[in-house]
């Protein structure tokens, strides 16, 4: 086989279509020759810098940075194993703070096609990771805290969740296909906040971070039933359960954070390691067992978390 085509070359390498051919309209990462009927066909040598492109991506590094380069440069970059912290990492925080800044004022002002060309930029320009811990999780913080203050009012706040829903929705989904055989990492992940709890981007950004890491995840959404958790964990056999606990007003609060916790814990095998998170995550160091709990104070821990606990 001298070529491949592009369904065959996204399943090879786990990148998603799009995110490629954004690669080769933006950078000239690749420049695919076409087949008879004009579909995209990539030489060998193509698909093996493809290959070392992603896995730098997943690494840390953003394309904008690195496409560029000529393979061997690349090739040398990945044996190197470089860390993403010291690779220009003043331009990357400047970078990030940029973004933040114009998705904010546009966000003051409804401007909703602004706000929405900062994100998609981002998409282009910071790794997934960069997106996830340094650009959407300080924005959700730095919102909450001006819907607190009556800056910003509750229908911004609606407007920005309902678009970072589809925009994380489709940054996973790029990072997910369902297809386990090719992960590199055999741990099967859970995510989901207890039942009565609907704060959802806690869980869908760790969720990124679970895939960005190869983990075989399965994301079941915010405000689960326990008795349902219990049984999709069992079902698929996981071996880690990253699970939201926000402080809920006591009239929602169905069943507490340390109920909760504690009847996993006496339902679940003991194989399973518990990742918490959120603002009553605390209550739960207070459980005795014999488990192994994880309590995550941001996502920066998850992430050294599961890096830690990544074999590849």
């Amino acid at each position: 086989m001298e070529s491949m085509n592009l369904t065959a070359l996204t399943r090879l390498v786990g990148i998603n279509e799009n995110t490629l051919r954004g690669w080769e309209r933006r950078y000239e990462a690749v420049t695919p020759g076409r087949d008879e009927n004009g579909r995209r066909v990539y030489s060998l040598k193509e698909v093996e810098r493809i290959k070392v492109l992603w896995a730098l991506v997943k690494e840390g590094h953003t394309i904008g940075r690195i496409a560029s380069l000529p393979t061997p440069a690349l090739k040398k970059m990945l044996r190197s194993s470089l860390s993403p912290e010291m690779v220009e990492i003043s331009a990357t925080s400047l970078q990030t703070e940029n973004f933040l800044t114009d998705i904010i004022n546009a966000l003051e002002k409804f401007n909703l096609e602004k706000l929405n060309q900062s994100l998609q930029k981002a998409r282009f320009e910071l790794s997934s990771k960069e997106i996830v811990i340094n650009l959407i999780g300080p924005l959700l913080v730095k919102v909450g805290h001006m819907i607190s203050e009556k800056v910003l009012s509750i229908t911004q706040e609606h407007i920005l969740s309902s678009l970072l829903r589809d925009y994380l929705g489709n940054l996973n989904q790029s990072l997910s296909p369902y297809d386990f055989s090719s992960r590199t990492h055999s741990k099967k992940v859970i995510l989901t906040t207890r039942e009565g709890d609907v704060h959802e981007f806690g869980i869908m950004l760790s969720g990124i971070l679970c895939n960005l890491y190869r983990y075989q995840t399965f994301y079941l959404g915010p405000n689960m039933p326990l008795n349902d958790l219990i049984e999709a964990s069992l079902h698929f056999k996981s071996d880690y359960i990253v699970l939201g606990l926000m402080t809920l007003p006591k009239q929602r609060e169905i069943i507490s954070a340390q109920d909760y916790v504690n009847e996993l814990d006496r339902r679940l095998p003991r194989k399973v390691t518990f990742c918490v998170g959120g603002s009553n995550a605390g209550e739960i160091s207070k459980i005795k067992t014999e488990r192994q709990i994880i309590i995550l104070s941001d996502l920066d821990q998850l992430d050294k978390f599961l890096n830690s606990h990544t074999n590849f």
